[in-house]
């Protein structure tokens, strides 16, 4: 260990690690030896630290690719709901942060002047948006006027059967008259020694028809992996070329950092 030397740290990485690596890739190899050698370097196994002597590659940053105009009309028209729509629309209007959309409230939308207040990185500022994303807005809203904008998805239920000894028994919540997550109700459907599970499910069906099955709908925003995968669901419908499979926000909120004084 102790006749190691820069050179031979520098022969190993440019030599001996495969060609393919990137240069980010070789620098944590560099990075790894060092934290090796300053461990030798404390326990007097070496004199000196060998791979301090040598520097960094420098990082090349590339540019993200963008897309064009006939491409981010192909995406709007991939967005197949109002609630979709409405977040590509705002996306590709305003360049906001996944982190600053997930706050907006409907009460702080103003719809005369298009615009609205968002807070992020303890900074404020305000945003405008143009026709086309106001319109998408007031279609998603409909008569709501208030609360979070882009609001949690909550499934609706379904109810299910389970057997239980001599019983087949159809389960559903209750979210009137309990606590916030339901009270458990059963409904009896049957003996399974004289009902057929296709029976019983038909009759539990039909029952189901006179329950309210609605459930709660907290107040709470949609989150950051949600929109997430709503814009690369409505990127891979649109399917046009690369972005179809490594679409990402990054890439539309590149593009509409420039696009969106053109639809103010």
């Amino acid at each position: 260990m102790r006749s190691v030397t820069a050179m031979t740290i520098s022969d190993f990485i440019t030599h001996d690690l495969p060609h393919e690596w990137s240069d980010m890739r070789v620098n944590t190899q560099l990075g790894a030896l060092r934290c090796f050698f300053d461990f030798l370097y404390f326990g007097g196994v070496v004199d000196k630290v060998a791979p301090r002597f040598l520097r960094m590659r420098p990082r090349v940053k590339k540019l993200p690719p963008t897309l064009t105009q006939a491409q981010v009309k192909k995406l709007l028209k991939a967005a197949q709901n109002p609630r979709d729509r409405a977040i590509i629309e705002l996306f590709y209007a305003t360049g906001c942060r996944v982190s600053e959309l997930t706050t907006i409230r409907v009460e702080d939308i103003d719809f005369v002047r298009r615009r609205f207040r968002v807070q992020a990185k303890r900074k404020e500022r305000m945003v405008y948006f143009g026709p086309p994303a106001g319109r998408a807005i007031r279609r998603y809203l409909g008569k709501r006027r208030a609360g979070y904008l882009f609001q949690d998805v909550v499934p609706q239920q379904e109810g299910y059967i389970t057997y239980y000894k001599t019983a087949w028994l159809g389960n559903w919540r209750d979210y009137h008259s309990g606590p916030q997550h339901g009270n458990k109700r059963c409904k009896f459907l049957g003996n399974p020694q004289r009902v057929s599970r296709e029976e019983a499910e038909a009759k539990f069906r039909r029952f189901l028809k006179g329950v309210d099955l609605n459930r709660n709908k907290p107040n709470r925003p949609l989150t950051r992996n949600t929109f997430c995968k709503v814009v690369q669901e409505v990127g891979r419908r649109a399917g046009a070329g690369f972005w179809s499979v490594h679409f990402s926000l990054q890439t539309l909120l590149k593009q509409s950092s420039t696009a969106a004084s053109l639809r103010i």
